[in-house]
């Protein structure tokens, strides 16, 4: 008891300092980045508010139902207008951040109790405070709370999945069954896991790997209940996103992602079929002239932006044919980039080899305590080099891994490698503390330099608000120049873009003959389009340009866009 009461004292202030700690970084985060809504935010929120609002259309296959209906229902929570809903959207990132440091506390503490059933841990606060230094270090930096994406909820789900494997195993000798206590874990594993699917499709390949090493560890029994827990969460989705593609699928990200990264397929946007080998579209945006290009998007989506809403859509027919060659060369390239999270923990390794002047020798027992953080890590890193390492879509993985190096060299160590192993961990906290402390610090200076605004958005939302004075919300709209789907003020403004003519190299309106700009803004005009919005107008660009906002975009009425005599060449 005399020994219960300090180490309870000791996480209990830990725990303290870290929820201080998460509040002032996450504060820091939101105030500093410029970045928040961006194209994926975008159409996140927009499949919410139609999956809120029952309609067919939320029903998609790249984007997953969870997250999307979250960030939705905060924004009608509170009434988000143009000019509120980037601080709103933030702050619904923001409790996404806290449920994340919730689920990394439980799998701390899992961890603190694994090494400790090898040997004592005096004061365990110091190795708590690193191991929040990592946690921060990973959502802030490598992930950001920021934009809107639900990288957050896979980590929360991640860490949480680990925690509740870790902390629960009888081995697999037991034969009797999951006890009640073990049965109501592994529900709560596959409910987790479940939810974590619903927030981001990956988690689906992810789970099984998961589930895997709770067998191993746990037992048959309890992990074949935390698997029919899990699919009982993810059946609904699956069978309703289904029937909608009329095949099966429980989500079309990934293999879009292979194919975008590994062929030469136009990605993204505006695929018409044209590389051979890569299958025929089924349903593309529609074509109206070729350089500079146009197209024409105006059904079957009612958006902001259609062609980035559902890419699974307008993707539909695409073969994935990619050569497993393509691939691993695809994946030695992304593998290369890692050092921007993995460096720190290369630092560790070296010092936890000089200060301790050994290796763990691997035993049955030793790889059922390091599974948990491997497997899921390391097949995370697996199913994401073949398309791209980017810190988001791994830094949970990441903080797997570092949490998994030091419990390897920490089990069955003495007290005296234990203190030296300390020593390394606090290494690498002091490492992940300062690289965050000067990306904050670079964003500060940034943020100053620039006055009167502080976030990438403001100038998209002045030029929604200009336009709503005179342009009722639901108007139709086109574009010019960059792809609608960097464009967010039409989002703001509840416009609907329904035709563009992009830049492209050099083939692009602003390069173009004038009577090939006559012609695009004609086809944009059929199309639908009451005025059209360029970014990057050039100086010559006529009178009949207005600029917007700050000076990035500039506005041309289509009332006159067609003269009798213009007849649009296709």
């Amino acid at each position: 008891m005399s020994e219960a009461r300090p180490i309870a004292a000791s996480r209990t202030a830990a725990r303290i300092g870290f929820a201080v700690a998460t509040a002032l970084a996450g504060s820091l985060d939101l105030i500093l980045n410029p970045a928040s809504i961006n194209p994926d935010g975008v159409a996140y929120i927009e499949v919410g508010r139609a999956l809120l609002a029952g309609q067919r259309q939320g029903i998609v296959g790249y984007w997953s139902p969870l997250y999307s209906a979250f960030v939705a229902g905060v924004l009608a929570l509170f009434r988000a207008t143009p000019a509120t809903e980037v601080v709103i959207a933030r702050s619904a990132n923001l409790i996404c951040f806290f449920v994340a440091a919730f689920a990394f506390e439980m799998l701390v503490t899992a961890w603190l109790d694994r090494i400790r059933a090898t040997g004592r841990v005096a004061h365990e606060w110091q190795w708590r405070v690193p191991a929040y230094a990592v946690f921060i270090w990973t959502c802030v930096r490598n992930i950001g709370i920021a934009e809107i994406t639900p990288d957050l909820g896979v980590a929360a789900a991640v860490f949480a999945a680990t925690a509740l494997v870790l902390s629960d195993a009888p081995g697999p000798s037991d034969k009797s069954g999951p006890s009640g206590t073990s049965a109501r874990r592994a529900a709560i594993l596959g409910l987790v896991l479940g939810i974590g699917y619903l927030n981001k499709a990956v988690l689906f390949v992810v789970a099984f790997p998961i589930l895997a090493v709770y067998a191993w560890r746990s037992g048959v029994r309890p992990a074949a209940l935390a698997c029919a827990v899990f699919l009982l969460v993810c059946a609904p989705w699956i069978i309703l996103l289904s029937s909608v593609k009329g095949r099966p699928t429980f989500g079309d990200v990934g293999r879009l992602n292979v194919v975008w990264y590994n062929t030469n397929i136009r990605p993204y946007q505006h695929w018409q079929g044209d590389e051979a080998g890569l299958g025929t579209p089924e349903h593309p945006t529609r074509r109206l002239r070729r350089n500079p290009e146009v197209f024409e998007f105006a059904t079957p989506f009612t958006v902001s932006y259609a062609p980035w809403y559902d890419a699974s859509y307008w993707y539909e027919g695409v073969v994935n044919n990619v050569p497993v060659t393509t691939m691993i060369a695809r994946a030695n390239r992304s593998i290369r980039g890692t050092s921007k999270h993995l460096w720190p923990l290369a630092m560790g390794v070296l010092l936890l080899v000089l200060l301790t002047r050994t290796v763990p020798r691997p035993s049955s027992v030793w790889l059922r305590d390091l599974a948990p953080f491997a497997v899921p890590g390391l097949f995370t890193y697996a199913i994401y080099a073949s398309i791209a390492l980017y810190t988001r879509y791994v830094a949970a993985a990441a903080a797997l891994l570092y949490l998994g190096v030091f419990l390897a060299w920490a089990l069955h160590a003495t007290d005296a490698q234990r203190r030296r192993i300390l020593c390394a961990w606090w290494v690498v906290g002091v490492l992940v503390t300062g690289h965050l402390a000067r990306e904050l610090q670079f964003r500060a200076q940034a943020s100053h330099a620039v006055t009167g605004r502080h976030w990438r958005d403001d100038d998209e939302v002045a030029v929604a608000q200009q336009l709503l004075a005179t342009y009722p919300a639901g108007t139709l709209v086109a574009g010019i120049g960059a792809t609608g789907s960097w464009m967010y003020w039409p989002h703001f403004a509840g416009f609907r873009m329904v035709a563009e003519s992009p830049n492209y190299d050099d083939l692009h309106y602003w390069a173009a003959s004038d009577s090939a700009r006559a012609d695009v803004l004609c086809l944009l005009k059929r199309a639908g389009a009451q005025f059209a919005v360029s970014d990057s107008v050039p100086d010559r660009r006529g009178p009949e340009w207005t600029r917007l906002g700050a000076g990035r975009y500039a506005l041309r009425t289509l009332a006159d866009a067609c003269p009798l005599a213009t007849v649009p060449s296709r």
